[in-house]
C-alpha cells in the first residue's frame, strides 16, 4: 500500500510568514517537498512547532540568494529534503540562529526518521 503524500512548507507556520520575502520563501517550489503524512510530516509538526519568521533584509537577502541558485540550475526537483533544509540553515546560520535552529531541529527528525524507515 503506498503511503500517502502531504506538502510539507519548510517555513512554517503560514501565520507568520505570509509577508514580503518572507511569504515568497515560504512559497519558493524548492521549500515546499511531499512527505509522508502519517509518520514524517506528523513528525516534523510534534517535535518543531514554529519556525521563527526572519527579519525583512534576512529574508530579502535569502530569497535573492534562492533565485540567483535557480538562475544557475543548482536547485533540482529531485533534490532530498535533507539537501533543501541544509540550504535554509545555510542562509540563515550566521545572521537568524533561531531560525535556523528550526531548520536544524527539522533536519535532526528527518534524519532519525530516514534511519528508521523501512527500506
Amino acid at each position: 500500500m503506498a503511503r500517502k503524500l502531504d506538502k510539507h512548507h519548510l517555513c512554517f507556520p503560514r501565520r507568520g510568514w505570509n509577508k514580503g520575502h518572507a511569504h515568497a520563501l515560504r512559497h519558493h517550489w524548492y521549500f515546499v517537498t511531499e512527505i509522508p503524512r502519517e509518520t514524517l510530516h506528523a513528525r516534523i509538526h510534534e517535535s518543531v512547532t514554529n519556525v521563527p519568521v526572519p527579519s525583512g533584509q534576512s529574508a530579502k537577502d535569502a530569497y535573492e540568494q534562492v533565485v540567483m541558485l535557480e538562475s544557475y540550475g543548482a536547485l533540482h526537483k529531485e533534490d532530498p529534503i535533507e539537501k533543501r533544509l541544509g540550504l535554509l540553515i545555510a542562509l540563515f546560520d550566521c545572521c537568524e540562529p533561531k531560525t535556523a535552529d528550526a531548520f536544524k531541529r527539522q533536519l535532526e527528525t528527518v534524519r532519525k526518521f530516514n534511519k528508521k524507515a523501512p527500506q
